[in-house]
């Protein structure tokens, strides 16, 4: 059941990445209660589902900026992100350097 569940979540936050993604929608996604969702969640993958959201946004990222073919703007809002101020803070505390210092190093252009 729970191997389950997470490959419903996992498919759901591949597709729906870039949209607003609430613990409550994943939850009535499959049928239970927030508080239950999160304890399943938090024992199959080791993250809160906003954690584990993060870092699938984080990666994304990552990607996008190696690339090089996108604005750093484009990017925060391909990934999920509210505005720019956020996507830098968030990425800069999961990854240790900004997105613009990121680009700089890894751009493949």
């Amino acid at each position: 059941f729970e191997s389950l569940l997470f490959y419903h979540v996992w498919a759901i936050n591949f597709t729906t990445y870039p949209q607003k993604i609430t613990v409550e929608m994943l939850a009535k996604k499959v049928n239970m209660s927030k508080s239950h969702f999160i304890r399943i969640f938090k024992k199959v993958t080791g993250l809160s589902p906003m954690d584990y959201l993060i870092n699938i946004r984080i990666e994304k990222a990552k990607k996008l900026l190696s690339a090089g073919s996108k604005n750093i703007s484009e990017i925060s809002l391909l990934c999920g992100f509210n505005s720019l101020s956020h996507f830098s803070s968030t990425f800069s505390k999961h990854v240790g350097i900004s997105p613009s210092k990121y680009n700089s190093m890894y751009s493949r252009n």
